[in-house]
């Protein structure tokens, strides 16, 4: 089961974190997204944040993702136009896989660095937390991570696609 990043530090902190994170990346390495229903082109910086945001706090399908951009306190404080709809994100998902799962990866990263412990560590790991972890297995661990929050969304997506 992939980790919840909100057991680490608050949805408020974390939002913070992503949107921040999300706003310095260069928006020329991601598609952008477009919304032919509304005649809009979305912002792929703050995007990316919405999905890795609804990822870290355990949200994987585009519809879910669309609902969270409308009701999450915080994200509509940080991003107050981001309403995607369920489709938009599926198509922004699908054309930046790679750069949300190296985001992700960079999100987990940070929250690493700000609460001094790995995101998935329970409390038999957290007793050591002054043994250090070697770099290579920290990159290892956050890399597979990521991957898992993208397969994980992929199979939420199909999942609602099934005629029932």
């Amino acid at each position: 089961m992939p980790i919840n990043l909100t057991e680490r530090v608050s949805k408020q902190d974390l939002a913070r974190l992503i949107v921040r994170l999300a706003r310095t990346k260069d928006a020329s390495e991601l598609c952008p997204a477009f919304s032919f229903e509304e005649d809009r082109l979305y912002s792929p910086c703050l995007m990316l944040g919405l999905v890795t945001y609804a990822f870290a706090v355990g949200i994987y399908s585009s519809e879910r993702i669309s609902i969270l951009a409308r009701e999450d306190e915080e994200l509509r404080r940080l991003c107050p136009d981001l309403f995607p709809n369920a489709e938009v994100v599926k198509c922004f998902r699908e054309r930046n896989r790679l750069a949300i799962q190296d985001f992700l990866a960079r999100a987990i990263q940070a929250v690493w660095e700000v609460t001094g412990e790995y995101p998935g560590a329970g409390q038999a790991d957290n007793l050591n937390r002054n043994i250090p972890v070697p770099a290579k297995a920290r990159e290892r661990w956050v890399a597979c991570e990521a991957n898992e929050w993208m397969r994980r969304a992929d199979g939420e997506d199909r999942r609602v696609r099934k005629p029932a």
